[in-house]
């Protein structure tokens, strides 16, 4: 196929059933409007893990998750976790992202904020 490019990745005999398993998910989860596969789950992960671990060690300063009393979500929405975030902020002098719902809960208790990117305008 024009534009694909196929890698190998080695499985152990022992992992063989749980390969299956999840190829049997992929495509029974697979519907008209839904056309991810296993391909398409293995890009997402591969894409998440390198966006969390490319930076170095994920591991985080204690002052940081005693000032803001929890463990920080870098990459997520600071309330509920979410990866769809909008704005930029900060929380007890910490920069924080949040997502459109819960932006819109803190909007009027935040000294400043800046949408992530102008689409999300």
């Amino acid at each position: 196929m024009k534009g694909y490019v196929y890698k190998g990745v080695y499985i152990p005999e022992s992992f063989i059933p749980t390969w299956e398993r999840f190829m049997e998910i992929c495509e029974r989860d697979r519907t008209e409007n839904n056309q991810s596969s296993g391909s398409k789950h293995i890009r997402d992960f591969i894409e998440e893990y390198v966006r969390l671990h490319e930076p170095g060690n994920p591991q985080q300063r204690i002052d940081i998750i005693s000032k803001l009393e929890r463990p920080y979500r870098a990459h997520g929405c600071f309330d509920c976790g979410t990866k769809k975030v909008i704005v930029e902020t900060r929380v007890n002098g910490v920069s924080v992202r949040l997502c459109e719902k819960d932006f819109r809960k803190r909007k009027n208790n935040l000294n400043g904020w800046k949408y992530i990117n102008e689409k999300t305008r």
